[in-house]
């Protein structure tokens, strides 16, 4: 992730990770980069880092980009143009699958949280939603809207998007931006990420059996159809087992969740 950022046509001012307590190499890695690092005792959770990394930013101009990401050199130089408006407040796009992974939880996720096989408009457009996987925000629209708020350790864009858009600022999303997922899955992963991306911020707490029922109308109702119709068996299974699964995490590990 860091070296595509380092590769923007237009350079970066300053690359600054925050390391939210994790127990890999990343401190490692941003000190070997030269990136200012900021790092959390302990997991703290995404809107308290996302907070943190708008407070140690010293740019007008913001490119959040998760770690499992990796942005084309071109990304920041397509956005910037956008902010011309002074009411456009963030600018996103779409997220695939790296061309690289085909393993059946990619393709699970590429076909059903990604929709890479979806018609998708060309055009830029205004939306009502913030995703943050890869995005550029405005940082004094950010602030005075109050910045994320470091209480949600999920959902963190979209209560700052609701914000945003209450508040008479402009969302927009350019098609032509793209991030790609360098991430491979595990189930229990791929179980976290889909709780995530379909959850709400109004929810304090998992919910297992209302969870456990929209997941298996999901997986049953859409998800096994399609991947019937691709004929992805693989990812047929993953589909069957879903709901199963997410609900044996929320019984039994529900702060993974939360």
């Amino acid at each position: 992730m860091i070296l595509s950022l380092q590769s923007q046509k237009i350079p970066l001012k300053e690359i600054v990770v925050i390391d939210d307590g994790s127990e890999d190499k990343t401190s490692e890695i941003a000190n070997n980069n030269n990136c200012y690092l900021v790092k959390n005792s302990s997991n703290l959770g995404r809107g308290y880092s996302r907070n943190l990394g708008v407070k140690n930013s010293t740019s007008e101009f913001i490119l959040f980009c998760d770690s499992s990401n990796l942005i084309r050199h071109d990304f920041t130089e397509k956005a910037i143009l956008h902010f011309e408006d002074p009411l456009v407040s963030a600018v996103f796009g779409r997220i695939k699958n790296e061309k690289s992974l085909n393993d059946r939880y990619s393709r699970w996720r590429g076909r059903h949280l990604f929709r890479e096989h979806l018609p998708q408009r060309k055009d830029v457009h205004p939306v009502n939603c913030l995703i943050t996987y890869a995005v550029v925000l405005r940082k004094d629209a950010i602030e005075a809207v109050g910045n994320f708020n470091e209480g949600l350790k999920k959902c963190e864009d979209i209560d700052l998007g609701k914000r945003l858009s209450d508040q008479g600022f402009k969302i927009l999303s350019d098609p032509s931006l793209c991030a790609y997922s360098i991430r491979r899955e595990t189930m229990f992963s791929l179980c976290l990420r889909f709780n995530r991306w379909f959850s709400n911020d109004s929810e304090k707490s998992f919910r297992v059996f209302p969870t456990f029922w929209n997941t298996l109308r999901s997986c049953y109702g859409i998800y096994a159809k399609e991947d019937l119709k691709s004929r992805d068996f693989g990812s047929f299974i993953i589909s069957l087992i879903m709901p199963f699964w997410l609900t044996a995490i929320g019984l039994f590990s529900p702060r993974k969740l939360n």
